[in-house]
């Protein structure tokens, strides 16, 4: 009688990134311990939900794929496996998330010498401020929570392209391949997926097709940067709509936002598209973060670097900037070149340097539709904080007040506007820099009146 070939296991995957013998063995030496009889070995099933585990499945997603309850599994691994592990590393988990960064800190994770990482046009980050928080924020929602799509949005100088580098660089050994990609030369999604197939070998499959790429994402564990989203996005428009051409990326982030697989794609862009919004809301495994100003220390730090003057007033320095570190090491350097160090100089000037910060905050501006830029110029004069009402008599008539609530909705998008809570009132403010800015663009006789 001829032997039935084995069937494959169920998350056969984890072995290529876990000493899965010794694991089984320690765990095998740990379940002695629970009840009263030692019991033989892990069961073949207990081998499957600790896979499954590894694999970075949860519970609810393992119970799809084995064709459970999640109630059940959930029950199953309570009385098994987190007992022994528990045991195993002398440490009680609050959550399934906890248990693969637990084992690893044991031990259990295997050195690959396999990695393939491929860095493109990635910037050096060797000299990098703060963001301590925002990393360890990620680093448990892609290691811990296995999110499969993060999108890093704020707006220009905030440092979204260093921190998803310092991000790569601070999570590499959990991924087995990792690619950067500029989208600055504005790709389409056949060219875009032309060039991740190429971090892999054997590839093989259609680039206009999705499939290849999930597949890879499915079966190989990768982390894939994509940095500048805002460049396939239209101009002239309410935020978040792609460009002619360039649609196709909103089904590419929606099929990688909502297909199971183990693998992540980080995106960084100053303005947030449509797709994502709707995904955030929606799905778990699915998150934006928005970066906002640098803590105090790490601004402070940018200006003990460059040895300036007056301590007093740094505070000052870092509250015009904003905490962009761009705009913070902008002024920075004209206070280091032109005041010989001497903050308290440079204030008595009445000035705010802007430089090379005035081509950013350009190319956002001239991203804007004609009444996103009338409500920006707005806020702007009036020199503290409005509300919907106080814009409501600003704006034409023939504009809704629901049209108005989109206009707020878009600015915010685009790390333009932010909001602040009083009372039971919202109101709409802008940094000093993009103030200064927009009052400067309209003073222009060439610019004159708004639309």
């Amino acid at each position: 009688m001829t032997s039935q070939p084995n069937e494959p296991e169920d998350f056969a995957e984890a072995a290529e990134r876990w000493d899965l013998d010794r694991l089984y063995a320690d765990l095998a030496a740990a379940k002695e311990d629970v009840g009263s009889h030692p019991r033989q070995g892990l069961t073949s099933t207990e081998k499957t939900h600790l896979r499954g585990l590894l694999c970075g499945y949860s519970p609810v997603e393992m119970a799809r794929i084995l064709h459970k309850t999640p109630k059940g599994l959930y029950a199953d691994l309570a009385k098994t496996l987190y007992r022994y592990i528990e045991i195993l590393t002398g440490n009680p988990f609050s959550s399934w998330n906890k248990i693969v960064p637990g084992l690893a800190e044991a031990g259990y994770r295997k050195l690959s010498p396999r990695r393939s990482q491929d860095w493109n046009l990635a910037p050096d980050v060797s000299i990098f401020y703060g963001r301590t928080h925002e990393l360890a924020l990620l680093q448990q929602w892609i290691v811990g929570d296995r999110c499969r799509l993060v999108a890093l949005l704020g707006m220009g100088g905030m440092g979204k392209t260093a921190l998803a580098v310092r991000l790569a660089q601070q999570i590499a050994g959990d991924f087995k391949y990792i690619g950067w990609r500029s989208l600055s030369n504005s790709p389409t999604v056949p060219q875009l997926l032309t060039e991740l197939l190429g971090f892999y070998p054997h590839t093989q499959g259609n680039p206009l097709d999705f499939y290849p790429l999930l597949n890879y994402l499915q079966n190989q564990r990768s982390l894939i940067i994509l940095d500048g989203l805002e460049n396939l996005l239209a101009p002239g428009e309410l935020a978040g709509k792609y460009r002619d051409g360039h649609e196709e990326y909103a089904n590419l982030f929606k099929q990688v936002g909502t297909t199971q697989h183990q693998s992540c794609i980080v995106i960084t862009s100053s303005e947030k598209s449509r797709e994502i919004s709707l995904l955030d809301s929606l799905i778990e495994p699915v998150r934006c973060l928005n970066l906002a100003g640098l803590e105090p220390d790490a601004a402070v730090k940018i200006i003990k670097d460059r040895q300036l003057l007056d301590e007093h007033k740094w505070d000052d320095l870092i509250e015009r900037s904003s905490g962009n570190p761009l705009a913070l090491k902008i002024v920075c350097g004209i206070i280091k070149g032109v005041f010989k160090g001497r903050v308290g100089e440079y204030f008595r000037h009445k000035t705010m340097f802007m430089g090379m910060l005035r081509e950013v905050l350009s190319s956002q501006i001239n991203r804007l539709s004609d009444l996103e830029l009338q409500i920006m110029y707005q806020i702007a004069i009036s020199g503290e904080p409005v509300d919907i009402e106080q814009l409501r008599q600003w704006i034409s008539a023939s504009v809704p007040m629901s049209g108005i609530m989109e206009i707020l909705n878009s600015l915010i998008w685009r790390s333009l506007i932010e909001t602040i809570g009083q009372d039971d009132v919202t109101l709409y403010t802008i940094q000093p820099m993009v103030r200064k800015y927009l009052i400067n663009l309209f003073s222009q006789p060439d610019i004159g009146k708004l639309p």
